[in-house]
């Protein structure tokens, strides 16, 4: 409505499936990965991402 831009920076990532937004997963200091929030957290694209949210190989 204000056309203002939040960046939120969390480990808590079960708020994040009620936001509407991008995310990023950044693996030692660099952003491995970036996409909306509940498609990272339900078909994440790398196998660290998938690891970190304990899904071991579900990667695609």
């Amino acid at each position: 409505e204000r056309g203002l831009t939040v960046l939120m920076v969390s480990h808590q990532l079960d708020a994040l499936p009620g936001i509407d937004a991008q995310a990023a997963f950044i693996e030692d200091g660099r952003i491995a990965a970036t996409g909306p929030a509940t498609e990272l957290l339900t078909r994440p694209p790398l196998p660290e991402i998938a690891d970190y949210l304990g899904y071991a190989g579900l990667a695609s």
